[in-house]
């Protein structure tokens, strides 16, 4: 009897520790989900609901904190191979140095033409996998700006974007030109896209790449695992000395 329990306890203590180990956290990477006034673009997947509190629609919409809530369906958070996970949540951008974000069919600017100081937020994460996980938002991991220029004259723009410059640039061609320029970096909380400048066209913030993961609420927290298994190895232990 004395002996089935220790065997019962130890065998218990090594499998709680295991499940700690090997609980792992569903990572999803949401690439060039492209935001503007009308709509959310790159994917079927991306929905935009509102923004400044509006439906989607072609007029400009100006708002200092300017709010897109956005979906993003059919993502895999559980990595079971099924995409049946959906995330909601707001971009929000924010005004830096004064000017207002405004919202509109080729995505976010401060007035036509210029794009200074608008920080963009991820903020009001809801949303579960079908394991019942709880879906955070870890940061972003790259965003693109976006510009054009009508017949007639070179597209010459440029701002930056978390501190990296990026260019667009086409030559006249008779016709209306519209480019984008992408970027990349580490992990980061927020992007901010700053100092527009160039003598021709438009510039616009135009889309993000975002990370989002999950964390498990059905499993105990891998401490408390642990905590739990040493408790069941020192009562073994206890029992046998006696």
């Amino acid at each position: 009897m004395k002996s089935t329990l220790h065997y019962f306890v130890a065998a218990a203590s090594i499998a709680i520790l295991c499940l700690a180990t090997s609980a792992q956290a569903g990572i999803v990477n949401i690439t060039a989900l492209d935001v503007r006034g009308n709509g959310a673009f790159g994917s079927t997947d991306f929905t935009l609901v509102s923004v400044g509190g509006n439906a989607p629609s072609g007029s400009a919409t100006a708002a200092d904190p300017l709010d897109y809530i956005l979906t993003v369906a059919n993502q895999d958070f559980d990595m079971d191979g099924a995409l049946d996970d959906t995330v909601m949540f707001t971009l929000r951008g924010t005004g830096t140095n004064g000017a207002t974000p405004r919202a509109f069919n080729q995505g976010t600017d401060t007035g036509f033409g210029s794009l200074n100081g608008i920080e963009f937020s991820v903020l009001n994460v809801s949303g579960t996998n079908s394991a019942g996980d709880t879906i955070v938002f870890d940061g972003f991991t790259g965003a693109a700006i976006g510009g054009g220029v009508g017949a007639g004259t070179d597209l010459d723009k440029n701002a930056d974007v978390n501190g990296t410059n990026l260019t667009l640039s086409a030559p006249d061609n008779g016709a209306f030109r519209f480019r984008v320029a992408a970027t990349d970096f580490a992990l980061t909380p927020t992007v901010t896209f700053d100092n527009s400048g160039g003598p021709a066209g438009s510039v616009v913030a135009r889309h993000f790449d975002l990370q989002f993961s999950t964390v498990p609420s059905v499993v105990p927290e891998p401490n408390s695992l642990a905590l739990l298994g040493l408790a069941g190895f020192g009562f073994m232990t206890r029992r046998r000395r006696r």
